[in-house]
Order: structure tokens, then C-alpha cells, then sequence
């Protein structure tokens, strides 16, 4: 049929004796490759990567300043605010003298809204305020501020505060129902350094006084 064939049509057999396994001539590892572009590509995945690793840093840096920004506006708001009810109610107390009960209710409500357990001069306020049968709400907030302030401060500045306490949790002994473990706390911390016996006895009033009713009985 092909009188020109004289060939043998079967290919030689390609055996492998060196036990390594065949590569691609034409891949990134073979007889083909180039280092340079493999090094290049790889340059610039890791450039990518670090691209975008900065700007996720840059967003968070940029929330977290906005977060402080925020919180320093607020912090700032809340300041003036106070320093205005300050204001107010000095001036409220320098007019009407602390005398009627229309200039009491008026000002409870500024002390409240004022009072930071860490300013003596909010202390003073508290100490030289005149209490009645007011708004009994502010009453127990007031209560729960003064022993925030006496947990801050030492025996020295609690002379002014522990009479006006002990007053008025006799009046109101439920006023400290949810902060009874912090205002015994007080009060054990004061009775360890207070040594003088008015001190002593003072501090006593001020342990009794949950115990006892609006008329000061057991």
C-alpha cells in the first residue's frame, strides 16, 4: 500500500531512570523561565498587599480620631453645661439667701445637675445647701453622688459631707438600698481613720442612719 515507507511506525519508549518527575519546558519553573519576571510578579503582589494594609490602617485611624473628636465635643459640652448650672446656682443662692422653700426647689435640681464627687467646691455647695421635703428623686440621686464623693476622698474633706449624708438617709434610709454595700464600705474606710470621738460618734449617726426612720427611730 506505501511502497515508499520503510520505517518503523512505533515510537522509541522514553524511559525515565533518574526518578525525577517531568516538569513543563514551558512553565515558570521549566527550561522557559525567567527569574526576573517571577521576582517581579512577586514584588508586586506583596506591593498590593501592603498597599492595601496601609489604607486599612489610614480608615482606622481616621474612625478612631472622629471616635475621639466626638467623645472630647461631648466631654467639653457636658463641662460648660455644668459650669453654667454652677453659675446659676450661685447666683441663686446669693439672691435669695437659702431661706425659702421656692429658692430651695429651684436650686435642688442645679446641685444635682452639677455635683462632681471630685470638686470640693461641689461639696461645699452640697454641704451649705438648705434640704426640705422636696423632689424626693433628686433627693436619692444626691444621696448616691455624695458617697461617690466620699469614696474619692479622705477623711479631711468628709467632715462637711458625712452630717448632710446621715441626714439625709435618716430622712430617706431606702435612698441607699442599691448602693448599700459601697455606703457601709464608706463608712467602715471612715471610721478606721476618723479617731477623734465627735468624729467617732458622727460616723456612728452615719451607720445608723438606713436603720432608722424619717422620725430617727430604731
Amino acid at each position: 500500500m506505501f511502497p515508499t515507507f520503510t520505517g518503523d511506525s512505533r515510537r522509541p519508549r522514553n524511559v525515565n531512570l533518574s526518578r525525577q518527575r517531568p516538569s513543563n519546558p514551558w512553565g515558570p519553573s521549566g527550561w522557559g523561565a525567567n527569574p526576573g519576571a517571577s521576582s517581579g510578579a512577586s514584588k508586586t503582589v506583596a506591593h498590593a498587599q501592603a498597599e492595601r494594609e496601609k489604607r486599612q490602617k489610614n480608615r482606622e485611624e481616621l474612625v478612631a480620631a472622629k471616635r475621639l473628636q466626638r467623645i472630647w465635643r461631648g466631654c467639653c459640652a457636658r463641662q460648660k453645661i455644668r459650669e453654667s448650672h454652677r453659675r446659676a446656682f450661685d447666683n441663686e443662692m446669693q439672691r435669695a439667701g437659702g431661706t425659702d422653700l421656692g429658692h430651695i426647689t429651684k436650686t435642688l435640681p442645679l446641685l444635682v445637675a452639677l455635683f462632681d464627687p471630685k470638686r470640693d467646691d461641689d461639696q461645699n455647695r452640697a454641704r451649705d445647701h438648705q434640704l426640705g421635703s422636696l423632689n424626693q428623686h433628686s433627693l436619692d440621686r444626691l444621696v448616691g453622688l455624695i458617697v461617690a464623693a466620699l469614696e474619692r476622698g479622705p477623711f479631711a474633706s468628709a467632715r462637711a459631707l458625712l452630717p448632710l449624708l446621715s441626714e439625709l438617709v435618716t430622712k430617706r434610709p431606702w435612698s441607699v438600698g442599691s448602693i448599700l454595700g459601697r455606703y457601709y464600705h464608706v463608712a467602715a474606710r471612715y471610721f478606721s481613720e476618723g479617731m477623734d470621738p465627735a468624729e467617732q460618734a458622727m460616723l456612728c449617726d452615719v451607720v445608723r442612719a438606713p436603720l432608722s426612720s424619717e422620725k430617727g427611730t430604731c
